[in-house]
């Protein structure tokens, strides 16, 4: 491994996060070389590559804005979010949380009918408002500026007297043994409650999740029906997953 490389994956493992503006400072090179070298590291899968920068694999402790989440591993989320929007039927009652992937679903969900959309995510309350039969409900709570979105113990109770034939879930990451993390105990909460208040689970996450674990336990792969994701998954994780019954979709 050359020696910026190495520089890059120290940094990393120090802060969790790295910008290319900062990486070329210190490497004394381009910005493009930087990019070139960031490049080889995702493609090794030893980090995850952002529209400025970097994160650390392994480091999901860092709090990763809205923006910058939909350029992760963007054209994965994409087939991803299709594929979801195509389980919706027409007259359902559908759960959105604040996952990315979740996110770019509501794109694609424009076909569909008489939709009811329950949410606490402030982004996708104006891409929904748009289509005149659906039905769209707001959980109330408190705003979390850095996710923008409504959490906390009045989220919580208002979304435990629902209930929905699926709830559309991201991750920030997983775990081949025990399942959903989240970087905060308020989206681990959250999780809980909409995986309770839905028939069917459904989680919508790329593979570079399964190679890193967020700090908080949500739920466990029992409590998830279905994983939507792409074809980087391990064979031998596939299977350890689907043996605790969930539907694995690699799209």
């Amino acid at each position: 491994m050359r020696i910026r490389e190495q520089l890059i994956l120290a940094e990393l493992r120090n802060k969790g996060r790295v910008s290319v503006e900062d990486l070329a400072g210190q490497c004394d090179c381009s910005e493009v070389t930087i990019r070139r070298a960031l490049h080889k590291l995702q493609e090794k899968g030893q980090i995850v590559r952002t529209s400025g920068g970097a994160i650390a694999v392994d480091h999901v402790g860092v709090e990763v804005a809205f923006p910058e989440r939909l350029t992760i591993n963007a054209d994965h989320k994409q087939r991803i979010a299709h594929a979801a929007a195509n389980i919706v039927q027409d007259n359902s009652v559908v759960m959105l949380d604040n996952g990315s992937s979740v996110y770019l679903m509501a794109d694609f969900l424009n076909s569909k009918s008489n939709l009811t959309i329950i949410t606490s995510f402030l982004p996708l309350v104006n891409k929904l408002s748009s289509k005149s039969d659906w039905r769209i409900i707001v959980a109330g709570g408190e705003l979390r500026s850095s996710r923008s979105d409504l959490v906390g113990s009045l989220t919580e109770e208002f979304i435990s007297r629902l209930y929905a034939d699926y709830v559309f879930l991201g991750a920030d990451g997983l775990d081949v043994e025990m399942g959903i993390s989240t970087v905060d105990v308020e989206t681990a909460r959250l999780t809980k409650v909409l995986a309770k208040s839905a028939a069917k689970k459904i989680l919508l996450a790329d593979s570079s999740k399964l190679s890193r674990r967020a700090t908080f336990s949500a739920i466990g792969w029992t409590s998830v029906d279905r994983w939507i994701t792409d074809a980087g998954v391990d064979e031998d994780h596939l299977k350890k997953i689907r043996n605790q019954g969930v539907t694995v979709d690699i799209v």
